[in-house]
Order: structure tokens, then C-alpha cells, then sequence
């Protein structure tokens, strides 16, 4: 799964990079600059996905306090029984 923003990261951190010297060298350095920017994009977005998953969490666990603060009509009291 490709993530938001993942494509324009890596064709910039690919296309800013400036260097000289033999070509495999040069590649060398460049995909290490690659690896550079995709080690601190992943680090931002993974603190990104906590901070959603916990605000998730958050809600969910708001759901299930209201949840279970509702009473139960007969028919649902049934369906619980026999399940």
C-alpha cells in the first residue's frame, strides 16, 4: 500500500540530488540520500498513524461507554441469550 505523499517524496529526494564522481559512486551517494529522506518521511509518518490510532482509540472507547449506558428492549436481551 502506497502511502500519501510517498511518490512525491521519493521523485523529489531523487531528483534534488546533486553530486559528482565515478557513476557507480554517484549512485551510491544518491541512493543513500534517497534512504536518507525515506528513513525521516517514515519516522513523520509514523508518528503520524499513532497519534490517529490513539485518537481512534479515544472515540471508540467514548462509543462503548455510551453503548453501554443504553438499555436493552426485549428482542436484544433475546438475541443475547441465545448467542
Amino acid at each position: 500500500m502506497i502511502k500519501d505523499g510517498f511518490d512525491s517524496l521519493f521523485k523529489h529526494a531523487w531528483s534534488s540530488f546533486s553530486g559528482f564522481g565515478i557513476p557507480d559512486m554517484y549512485l551510491l551517494a544518491k541512493l543513500k540520500h534517497l534512504k536518507g529522506a525515506l528513513k525521516t518521511w517514515r519516522t513523520n509518518e509514523l508518528a503520524k498513524e499513532k497519534t490517529e490510532l490513539n485518537s481512534l482509540k479515544k472515540v471508540l472507547s467514548d462509543l462503548d461507554l455510551v453503548v453501554e449506558s443504553w438499555s436493552l428492549n426485549d428482542h436484544e436481551k433475546l438475541i443475547i441469550k441465545s448467542g
